[in-house]
């Protein structure tokens, strides 16, 4: 299934937030060895925090059966300001909230910092494969473009 256009820019907003100075960051990352959870983005900061981010394009998806994957010390829903406005009676207490705001992510509900829901060797381990995933796909784009450039000579 094919993300929205909505989606991808909710996740290029959220990606140019996330400063690489101070946050190892990875999208779609599933949970564990065998997980059938996927949290839409992992962060893990300078400070030794895991934050999880959950990607929410619209009201129907909101309230789609997928679950919500928060097993972070901070947790936030990343959706449109009209979506917010839509559910936000229906955000869990302490979750926080970004919405697109223009050009960027702004901050509209504070999250409260939790104790680590998951084992954090399992959190961390399971964004390190979904880093190598992501890591082997730009390599296997580029490996292509050397091999065209190498059959146009």
């Amino acid at each position: 299934m094919s993300k929205s256009e909505i989606t991808l820019n909710l996740e290029r907003l959220l990606d140019k937030k996330l400063d690489p100075r101070k946050y190892f960051y990875c999208f779609e990352v599933t949970l564990g060895w065998y997980g059938d959870e996927i949290v839409d983005c992992i962060a893990y900061s300078t400070e030794r925090e895991i934050i999880c981010y959950e990607i929410k394009s619209s009201k129907q998806d909101f309230n789609s059966k997928s679950k919500w994957s928060f097993h972070g010390n901070r947790n936030y829903f990343v959706m449109p300001l009209e979506v917010y406005e839509q559910v936000k009676a229906d955000i869990p207490y302490g979750i926080g909230v970004y919405v697109a705001k223009g050009n960027e992510l702004v901050s509209v509900r504070s999250c409260r910092k939790i104790q680590l829901c998951a084992d954090k060797e399992v959190v961390l381990g399971s964004m390190l494969r979904s880093m190598q995933r992501e890591l082997l796909k730009q390599r296997s784009k580029i490996y292509k473009l050397e091999c065209e450039n190498i059959d146009e000579t």
